[in-house]
């Protein structure tokens, strides 16, 4: 299931022509290249634990020539800390890199709460964790922030194509109202 999420949105991040490309956020400056490694390797890393190890220390590097610690970089470092839990055997060390990077998407969605992506890419992860552990009321935040951003219709960030395949990875995670899926469903209907 989490592959299925990663897949989807390396092909929304990657296979759409880089989508994002010229639209990082306002102060993330890094270069294009850097971004799109970083969202192909990431695919990567959630089947395999050395494409994981290899990501983290890019990222790493990559961090300490943009000393501004850009928001994208925080958060998929944070996403590389998950892949460390999901890759890890021992309990302890699940839990321990869950949260650690958990934290780390959190301060990123902090600096740009209205980010698409960072909030798709939380999600992506949370949506696949149990309720007990916690989680729940940030899952419920960023669907309620997708689901609202997606209403703008605002495409200058990310193209329609795009927002489809959020709205239809929303809409088969079976997390809104009936309402809701049919004010979705009407976006994709509008703009065809």
């Amino acid at each position: 299931m989490l592959k299925r999420a990663i897949k989807f949105l390396l092909i929304l991040f990657i296979g759409t022509g880089s989508v994002f490309g010229q639209t990082k956020h306002p102060k993330d400056e890094l270069p294009q290249e850097k971004v799109d490694f970083i969202r192909t390797i990431f695919y990567e890393a959630v089947e395999d634990e050395d494409k994981n190890d290899e990501m983290y220390e890019y990222i790493e590097n990559a961090l300490k020539s943009h000393p501004s610690n850009p928001s994208f970089l925080t958060a998929y470092l944070g996403a590389s800390e998950t892949l460390v839990a999901k890759h890890s055997y021992n309990p302890y060390t699940k839990w321990t890199y869950l949260k650690k990077g958990l934290v780390k998407i959190d301060d990123a969605i902090r600096k740009y709460k209205e980010s698409l992506e960072l909030r798709f890419l939380r999600f992506s992860i949370l949506h696949y964790l149990p309720s007990f552990l916690g989680f729940s009321k940030e899952r419920e935040e960023d669907l309620i922030t997708l689901y609202r951003l997606l209403l703008k219709k605002d495409y200058s960030e990310i193209d329609f194509e795009v927002q489809t395949g959020i709205i239809n990875f929303l809409i088969e995670s079976e997390r809104l109202t009936s309402k809701q899926i049919k004010e979705l469903e009407k976006i994709t209907i509008a703009k065809k």
